[in-house]
Formats: structure tokens, sequence, C-alpha cells
């Protein structure tokens, strides 16, 4: 069963200058002021914000866009390099909306305030397993040897019997002359 690649589509967040807070609140947060104005400007019908994230481009000023796509995200190196000066340019408020936001097959189509930087998708991984080769694994394993009792053990328990001998002896004799 193959596995369909994440992917990431990252947005710049071009808001007019007569957006009200509640309009940029709506791109920037929507977790807390709940999805319906995103969905529209997606073009989608639903999505899970858990898997969208917006902040201020900024933010990852000293580590990078491209990086934090490629090392923190997984997204192929060789798709984001070619982009690597755009994304590390961007300025202002981004979105990234990944593909666990989306219903499986929708495809956003960006309408304003949001403007399409790019697309990309994960790293394949074809990693072939490793043989497991060891000395340990050839041959049969033995079953596990009988240990023998030391002479300190056996003194104990006999010395163990002795006491519990005694012990009832006297209690016994107390019963008997009690």
């Amino acid at each position: 069963m193959s596995r369909i690649a994440r992917q990431v589509w990252v947005f710049a967040l071009e808001f007019a200058p007569q957006a009200t807070a509640a309009e940029r609140a709506a791109f920037l947060e929507p977790a807390a002021t709940g999805a319906a104005q995103l969905c529209a400007a997606l073009g989608v019908s639903a999505v899970d914000v858990d898997f969208i994230e917006s902040f201020e481009a900024e933010t990852l000023a000293d580590y990078g866009l491209a990086r934090y796509l490629t090392e923190a995200n997984g997204m192929d190196e060789s798709a984001v390099a070619t982009d690597t000066d755009l994304l590390n340019s961007l300025q202002g408020p981004l979105m990234l909306v990944f593909s666990q936001a989306l219903r499986a097959g929708v495809l956003p189509q960006a309408q304003a305030p949001l403007r399409l930087v790019g697309h990309y998708t994960e790293t394949e991984r074809l990693d072939l397993p490793q043989s497991l080769e060891s000395d340990s694994a050839e041959g049969i394993i033995a079953p596990p040897e009988s240990k023998t009792i030391s002479d300190a053990a056996m003194s104990g328990r006999i010395a163990t019997v002795v006491l519990v001998v005694l012990f009832v002896l006297v209690a016994v004799m107390v019963w008997v002359a009690g």
C-alpha cells in the first residue's frame, strides 16, 4: 500500500490597508477565530487548523524559511533549493497549509488575502531494510544452564528448617504446660 507524501503550500498574507484586526486574526489565528474566512480564501469547504501555521516571516530570519521547510518539516531539499532566495526574502505574515489540513484530494485555490508562494512535497524515503547480520544470529540458542546450589544456600535452608522445628517444639511445650 503506497503512502501519499505530505505536502505544504506556502502563502504570503497580503492584507488590504483597510483590513481590520478581526480580518487579520481570521488568518493569523484560525484556531481562535474559526476557519470560515480561511476556508473561503483557500477555496475549500473545511480545514483542520491543527495543520496550519501562521507566523511573521521575521521570526525565522536567523534560521531561514527554506531550512525550516526541509529540516523541520521534511520537504524535498531539491525542490525547496530552487526557491531558497525567494523563501528567505519573504517578509510579513506567512501561512503554511499542510496536506493534513485538507481533505484527501482537495487542493487549495488561493484568493485574497492569500498569495501562493510555493508548493512543496515531502522527501520520498525509499530506504531498504538492512540485513541483520550478527554472530549471535547464527547457530542454535542453547537452553540456560541449570545452576547448582551453593553450600551457603544449602546451609541457610537447613538452618531455616531447624528453626521452624524448634519453634514448633517450643510452641507445643508452652501449650502442654499451660
